[in-house]
Parts: structure tokens; sequence; C-alpha cells
């Protein structure tokens, strides 16, 4: 091993050190991330010393050189490169705070300096030795793209498939946005409305059915989006014969289609993009193939139902796709499948009308609000009557329980001032009063020392439109704006005057 690379592995390992020794109070995800390139960086270093570099210089790996280093570029993006910048390790006061005199700058320039070099150059050489491997993989002189035999998957998505995996580790375990996480409440809660994609929502009931958290939904996302690509890649390679193609292919992939279409943030519309994608290869499977096989049949129905009913609006790319498909089968004189690929687009538009028609009728709930909200009667500083609770949060209690589903009689929630204060019957039962009427506290919340807690009293049982609640002041307490705006509306749905 030459002086140069004994250097370099040094400093890897030096890295490596550097961030196994970070103290706890720096560390984000991002930084253990990078630990993966490194160590295996440092592998290939030990284990082929000598021909490490040999391979980049040759004109004909000029292009795995090229997306190498493009990959390298949206690993780092991908992997939050601001959080690591913000994470502290880049601030020497803080650095000081934590390390005594000359330790701070060490750690202070180690990491503006060699940290980042060292994770550039891993991730960087680490690339390129996968697409040599992938074209080792095809042979001499002949084109063959070849698989992974268990998994079906060509070897030249192996770096597609190596950035989806690590997106997946940054959004473990159930990280979701606004969109997302009121998509998902809204399967959950069974809100079928249509004001989202009704496929989606379904889609994501069904998930939730499996396992309670978002990320399932990213793990089929991901499983999809592979395939898809290997599908297409195939496709290429069999209509084309040509390598350079599926270069181009696979660069295009990774530099523009995969982070903008999935890597990004993970809306409803990523489903809707990879079911058109797949959509519109079905449409080229079926029209430049020989015949159209039940299962490129099954798999074009399947795909374009995903297409309706996962976005509003989304007639116009079936209805053109299958047109198009049933008259390029009309000119080639393959009218028996023309009449099966039209029959196949009005099973779509049927199933799509009615799912959506009967989604419309279906009834969830009989109470006026169907959003997730709270809603209270404001009677006083004090006292408040609990009129809906779909949210079924429970503040932190002291004793007792606070009414998450419908009970009979008059019940209280109240503060500790209050439950000491309380009148007590000849049956040593706490009551609080209110408008003649005696309501049993059924349990203290723990107020942590704030006042307004202390004194709270919750009532439950009172009828919203008694003369008791007449002329007070409502509140609406829900997570999302949507829910708010429904809720107003439906209000003055029912009480135009």
């Amino acid at each position: 091993m030459s002086k140069v690379k004994k250097g370099i592995a040094v400093f890897v390992a030096l890295t490596i050190l550097f961030l196994l020794t970070l103290d706890s109070r720096f560390a984000v995800d991002a930084f253990y991330l990078t630990l993966v390139p490194l160590v295996l960086f440092l592998i290939l270093l030990l284990r082929k010393p000598d021909d490490i570099w040999k391979e980049m210089g040759k004109k004909e790996h000029r292009f795995h050189l090229f997306l190498s280093v493009c990959f390298t570029i949206l690993f780092v993006l991908m992997l939050s490169a601001t959080q690591i910048a913000a994470s502290g390790l880049y601030s020497y006061e803080k650095l000081q705070n934590i390390y005594p005199g000359i330790k701070a700058g060490i750690y202070f320039g180690f990491a503006c300096s060699v940290y980042p070099a060292m994770v550039l150059i891993s991730l960087q050489q680490l690339l390129f030795r996968i697409f040599l491997f992938a074209e080792e993989q095809n042979g001499e002189g002949e084109f063959q793209l070849r698989k992974v035999k268990f998994l079906g998957i060509h070897y030249y998505l192996l770096p597609i498939i190596i950035l989806v995996l690590c997106y997946l580790l940054c959004s473990f375990p159930n990280y979701k946005l606004g969109d997302s996480a009121m998509c998902w409440d809204q399967a959950v809660a069974g809100d079928w409305n249509d004001w989202d994609p009704i496929g989606y929502i379904f889609f994501l009931r069904l998930c939730s059915e499996v396992w309670d958290s978002f990320w399932i939904v990213r793990i089929l996302q991901s499983i999809l989006y592979i395939y898809i690509c290997n599908a297409a890649l195939g496709l290429l390679a069999g209509r084309t014969g040509s390598l350079r193609a599926c270069k181009v292919y696979v660069a295009a992939h990774s530099v523009i289609l995969t982070p903008f279409i999935y890597l990004q943030l993970t809306y409803k519309d990523v489903l809707f993009t990879m079911s058109l994608f797949a959509f519109s290869l079905c449409l080229l499977y079926a029209g430049s193939g020989k015949e159209i096989r039940w299962r490129d049949m099954a798999a074009l129905c399947g795909f374009g139902l995903v297409v309706l009913l996962f976005r509003h609006g989304s007639m116009v790319p079936v209805l053109a796709g299958g047109l198009i498909l049933c008259l390029v089968l009309f000119l080639r004189k393959r009218k028996r499948e023309c009449l099966k690929t039209a029959g196949t687009l009005v099973v779509l538009f049927l199933l799509k009308f009615l799912i959506v028609d009967f989604s419309n009728e279906i009834k969830w709930s009989d109470e006026i609000f169907n959003e997730k909200c709270r809603v209270f009667i404001e009677i006083n500083e004090n006292y408040r009557a609990l009129i809906k609770d779909s949210l079924k949060w429970t503040p932190p209690m002291l004793s007792g329980y606070y009414p998450t589903t419908p009970e009979t009689g008059h019940k209280a929630v109240v503060g500790k001032s209050v439950y000491e204060n309380s009148l007590t019957d000849g049956n040593s039962s706490n009551f609080v009063e209110y408008s003649d009427l005696k309501f049993e506290i059924v349990g203290v919340i723990d107020s942590n020392n704030i006042p307004s807690v202390d004194n709270l009293i919750i009532l439950f049982g009172l009828n919203p439109f008694s003369n008791e609640l007449s002329g007070h002041k409502a509140i609406i307490d829900a997570k999302y704006d949507k829910d708010l705006h429904d809720v107003v509306n439906n209000l003055k749905d029912n009480n135009p005057n």
C-alpha cells in the first residue's frame, strides 16, 4: 500500500473514531449514517489497496465517475447536511462549553476539514465501485442485464436501492408532514369523505391495520418504486439492446426522478406518480409486444385504477393512454386485443364511479361533527361543559379518570383546589354544583401548579341546547385547520339562523 493510501486509511479511521467519541449532545442521525460509507471504504482500502483508483482514469469509465459524483452530492443532501451544520459541532463557543481548552479547537478543526472530506471521498469511491461491479455482472462482449436471483432485480439498480434504504432509515420511525399526517389520521378515524383521494385514504387504512406507523407506507412505496424502476430498465434493455441507453436511464432516474419523485418528501401524490409511471410502462409493454398476456392486462387495469383513485381529476391520462393503445392495436389489425383494451377502460371507469359514489353514501357517524375535534361551552372563567370529544385525548390525572365514552348522569373532572373545597353529600361522594344540578367528581386533573387548572371544572352530561348553556361562548379545539373549517361549516348548515 502506497503512503498516500495509508494516509487516507489513517484519516478515515480517525474520522470513524471522531464520530464514535463525539458527545451525545452534538450527535444527530446524519452523523451515524455517515459511519456506513466510512467503515465500508476503510474495509475496501484494506482489502484492495493497490487498484482502488486505477479504473477511474480510464476513458470508458468517465460516465461512472460522473454518476458517482452526482450520487455523492445527492446522498449528502438526502442525509440533511444542514442538520449536521446546525448540530453545534460547527460552533466553537458550544464546543468550548463541552470540551476544555485545546480539545475544543481540535474537534472544531477536524469537523470543518477532515470529516467532510473523508465522507465525500468514501461515498464517491464506494458508488464508483458499485457501478463497476454492476457492469462487470453484464459480462464482456455480450449485452445482458443480469439479475439478483432471489429478488429478480437488476444489478444496475444497486445505487438506487442504496439511496432508498438510506431514505427509509432517515424517516424512521414515524416521520410525516402535515398533509400526510392529516390523511393518516383521517384514514385511522374512518373518515372517508373524498376531501382527500378515496383510494389513498383506503390504502392508508389497510396499512394502519397491519402496523400503526406511517413508516409502513414508506416501506411499501420503496418496494413498489424499486420494482417499477426494474421493470422500466428491463423494458429499455429488451427494446434497445443498448448498455449506454440503460446507463443514461439509471443516471436520469438517479439524478432527477428519484430525488424529486420519491426521496424528497412522501406526500399522497408520490404513489399517484409511481402508479402513473407504471401505467405508462404497461401501455408500452402492451403496444410493443407480440401479444398482450393476461398479467399485462391485469397490471394495466390495476395501476390504471390506482391512478384514477389516488388523485382527483386523473381521468385524462388514463383515458388518453388507453385510447392511444386501442388505436395502435387497431392499426396493427389486432382487433381482438383492441376490444379487450376498450373493455378494460370501461371497467376501470365503472369501478371509479361506483367506488366514489358508494363512499359518499357511507354514514360514518350520526353526530353533527364527523371531524376530529373537541367542543366546549365556556360558562365562565372556571366552568366548561364538554359537548363533544373525538380526539381521544386525556389530561394527566392525579386521581380518578377522564370520561372518554358517553356515561349516564352528570359527571365532572376538576382541578386540585376545587376537589379540596368541593361539597360532600351523605354518601361521602364529592360533588360540584351548577344551575341547581349536582355533578359527581370522577377525576382530579394534575395541574403542575398552574392556578388556572387548579380551579378548572369540566362538566359532562349537559345538553348543548339546554337553557343552562344558552348564550354562552363555544370553544372548538382541533388538531388541523381543515377540521376547524369543516366544523364551522357544519354549524352554519345546521343553524342557518
